[in-house]
């Protein structure tokens, strides 16, 4: 469910939508079983399975409010792009081969919508930015599924961006991140928020 401002009608709204598909996937791989009768992983299953039309509704608002109490997915995003906007700049001000190992922990819905506007992979042999729509980057994320974003400057002193996406099921997709996205995300949540540019942000 979409961390930050949410109204309590978007949140009725967000659990009716799994409601459907919880039934569905329910009574197709547990017929004949509640949903309180199965084990913990097997709940999880489930409302992994449910979970998935839900955020697939929200994105699809996009830059729009469901609500004037309820972030935006692209609000959401910059969020998140202005605190990797500092994470990929951090290599620009430190000294030469020197390297640091941060944990950055992100709300599960949050990092979609920061790659649904973000994310470059290649499809059909050509560059795309963001998706339409989740199974583009084989489903959202899971409970045990994660993602590292990798920022360095190579001998030539250009920075080099990767992003490895790491699924349960052991399957990897690296990508990288549009750095001209980031920056507008980044300075949307800046202007938003009344903050100062320092340094760091690199927005110019």
């Amino acid at each position: 469910m979409p961390e930050g401002a949410r109204s309590q009608a978007f949140l009725r709204q967000y659990e009716e939508k799994m409601v459907g598909p919880r039934e569905e996937y329910l009574a197709s791989h547990f017929p004949g079983r509640k949903f309180s009768d199965l084990s913990p992983d097997e709940q999880e299953e489930v409302a992994e399975y449910a979970n998935e039309f839900a955020v697939e509704w929200w994105l699809s608002f996009d830059d729009k409010r469901f609500d004037e109490e309820t972030l935006s997915p692209r609000e959401m995003a910059a969020n998140v792009a202005y605190k990797i906007n500092h994470l990929v700049n951090l290599p620009k001000f430190m000294p030469d081969n020197g390297s640091v190992d941060l944990l950055s922990v992100g709300h599960k819905t949050s990092t979609e919508a920061f790659l649904k506007f973000a994310l470059e992979r290649v499809a059909n042999g050509d560059v795309v930015t963001g998706f339409e729509n989740l199974v583009e980057i084989g489903g959202s994320l899971k409970i045990l599924d994660s993602w590292e974003l990798v920022a360095k400057t190579d001998s030539q002193g250009q920075l080099q961006v990767s992003l490895t996406i790491r699924r349960e099921n052991g399957d990897t997709q690296v990508c990288s991140i549009s750095r001209e996205i980031l920056r507008q995300l980044s300075l949307e949540y800046i202007k938003s928020h009344d903050l100062n540019i320092k340094k760091i942000d690199c927005l110019d």
